[in-house]
């Protein structure tokens, strides 16, 4: 007896679906566990370090002492734990507490950090605790800095963002945001403590231009001498007593044309037939708005001292004469509606 296509296909189907109604439940696929990630309650500073200069050395401080650029209206202010009482007397948990729950009536609120992150970073707040004997060598050290061979690592390295004179004016300043520190500012003398400018030049500035530099610890504490010598507490006043040389312009034009319009150019426009070469160009004393409010200071500085990346060398001429040269430098200055 012949069975038909069609009465062989309806059983073939029917074996199918039975044979998969009878499959075994194990076949069935199952949820799996979350995996959770162990947490290494040790904690590792070196990790934790990067996380604190992501997430708390705005308000902290870069060296932990509390003096970091959020810090100013902050009350209470930040926890200085660069102080050995500062967590001396706190456990392991109420130092996660603080940083995982934030503490109310401060500034300090609950950070987003994944676990492990937060005990790091808990380790690495153990670290900056300074006794008695480590804030006796840092002090010594840093005593001991070369103010010249401090001055001969800035003009290498630094002068180019924070200016001739630590103004934070370099010729690269303006394109940089947040701009170059100005080492002169006498308000910012008490917040750039030595152990701030160390770790500066150590781990950099995060969210800045400020890279760590490759120095020798000698060399950290020779540049932190010389940068600590920039501060201006007065700017040069005409008081009597104390007056500023005005200078005799008509001098200055005689020695500008015989010294600095080949570079600069017959007008301050820094066009000379020597300028085509030079990078970075000379400096233009035709723009007013640049020029206008450059202290003499600084003037001085650069035609005595020279300015270190530049054709501009020391020129060698009495202070008499250079203060002669600043004023006709000054009468250069042009303001846009005054152009032809």
């Amino acid at each position: 007896m012949k069975l038909s296509k069609l009465t062989l296909l309806s059983a073939a189907t029917a074996g199918v679906l039975t044979l998969s109604s009878a499959a075994p439940a194990s076949a069935q696929l199952k949820p799996e566990a979350p995996r959770v990630k162990t947490v290494n309650m040790t904690g590792d500073p070196k990790a934790g370090e990067k996380v604190y200069l992501q997430t708390c050395w705005s308000c902290h401080g870069l060296a932990g002492d509390g003096k970091g650029p959020a810090a100013g209206g902050m009350k209470p202010p930040p926890t200085d734990f660069t102080s050995a009482e500062a967590l001396k007397q706190r456990s392991e948990g109420e130092i996660l507490d603080a940083i995982v729950k934030g503490k109310p009536g401060t500034a300090m609120y609950p950070q987003p950090l994944d676990p492990q992150s937060i005990v790091d970073v808990a380790a690495y707040l153990r670290t900056l605790a300074r006794t008695p004997l480590q804030e006796k060598t840092l002090i010594e050290a840093l005593s001991r800095g070369d103010k010249e061979a401090g001055r001969l690592l800035y003009s290498s390295r630094c002068w180019p963002c924070h200016g001739p004179t630590g103004r934070g004016n370099g010729p690269a300043a303006p394109a940089l945001k947040p701009p170059p520190a100005d080492f002169s500012d006498p308000d910012r003398v008490i917040a750039r403590t030595g152990a701030r400018l160390y770790r500066v030049l150590t781990a950099g500035v995060p969210g800045t231009a400020m890279a760590p530099q490759d120095l020798t610890e000698k060399e950290k504490f020779d540049l932190i001498a010389y940068l600590r010598s920039l501060v201006q507490y007065s700017e040069i006043k005409n008081v009597p007593g104390d007056e500023t040389p005005e200078g005799d312009a008509r001098s200055g034009k005689e020695i500008y044309e015989k010294r600095c319009w080949s570079c600069h150019g017959s007008r301050g426009e820094a066009d000379g037939p020597a300028a085509v070469a030079m990078i970075p160009p000379p400096t233009r004393f035709a723009d007013y708005e640049k020029m206008k409010d450059r202290p003499s200071a600084e003037w001085l500085s650069a035609i005595q001292s020279g300015l270190a990346g530049t054709a501009m060398y020391p020129q060698r001429l009495t202070d008499r004469e250079a203060w002669d040269l600043v004023a006709y430098l000054r009468t250069l200055g042009r303001r846009k509606s005054e152009v032809p």
